[in-house]
């Protein structure tokens, strides 16, 4: 193998079904070579301390654009104004643009799951296969291998099992087998393991990707499969990574960065 990448992931989104629930679920990735990954971390500490004056402050989200959370994860415990939440944001994504990272994202429909499906398959790991199967596209044509680290994800499913079990089961049937709705094999893929966002800057940027590829799919959702339509129309936050994320032979985005299931249209 001609060196390695690591597939630094989170998920927006919920994972259950029902009324109340989100329409999306989004499992995004940010692709890292072995030979980068612990710099990029760094360059992404080194922000946080100029910028809020620590390295261990997480980004997140969620917290970052809800007032409430706001004030209560980082304007009130570390003295932090909203100029230098708004700072920070701004200095990751001038760093995105120039960081030697590429984006993945695999996104569950919810809706049309439940159209097409009289059973449908657990959203998380259908957007997780469906990453994995671009993530061991994306090694394969550099002849290298790849493994996954996973913000670890609390809950249970409504069966009553962990959701960090069945994603290891998950992968681990995967590696052993093949993709049981595409038949790829993933002989290039590596081990599952789990971490505390807290501790991987990385993973908290996919944190960022991943909520910026759900807010363009709950925005825009409609427009992906619209043949009639010359340019997608994006959230603004999306449109700042589009070209970070993979693109197939002729620059496609869709079924390469950025995978939907299901599809009524097929765009790839």
């Amino acid at each position: 193998m001609a060196g390695s990448f690591f597939a630094y992931c989170d998920e927006s989104g919920q994972r259950d079904y029902g009324r109340g629930t989100d329409p999306y679920f989004v499992v995004a990735a940010v692709i890292a070579s072995g030979a980068d990954a612990a710099h990029l971390e760094d360059e992404i500490r080194d922000l946080k301390r100029t910028f809020w004056g620590s390295p261990e402050i997480e980004i997140k989200p969620n917290w970052i654009r809800r007032p409430v959370e706001r004030k209560r994860k980082y304007l009130d415990p570390h003295g932090l104004m909203p100029k230098d939440i708004d700072d920070l944001v701004a200095a990751v994504y001038r760093w995105l643009s120039k960081a030697p990272v590429c984006l993945l994202a695999g996104v569950v429909d919810k809706p049309l799951m439940q159209k097409k499906y009289s059973s449908p398959h657990y959203a998380g790991g259908v957007a997780y296969t469906m990453l994995l199967q671009r993530f061991q596209k994306y090694t394969t044509k550099r002849g290298a291998s790849g493994a996954v680290v996973f913000d670890d994800p609390s809950g249970k499913s409504p069966g009553g099992h962990a959701w960090r079990l069945l994603l290891q089961r998950q992968h681990a049937r995967l590696l052993k087998e093949v993709c049981p709705s595409t038949g790829t094999r993933f002989g290039s893929m590596g081990p599952l393991t789990f971490t505390d966002s807290k501790a991987s800057p990385l993973v908290q940027i996919a944190d960022l990707i991943a909520y910026n590829t759900f807010r363009q799919f709950r925005d825009h959702g409609a427009a992906w499969e619209d043949p009639k339509l010359n340019r997608l129309p994006t959230y603004s936050h999306f449109e700042r990574v589009l070209g970070l994320f993979d693109t197939g032979p002729g620059k496609e985005l869709a079924g390469y960065g950025v995978a939907k299931w299901p599809v009524n249209v097929k765009i790839s």
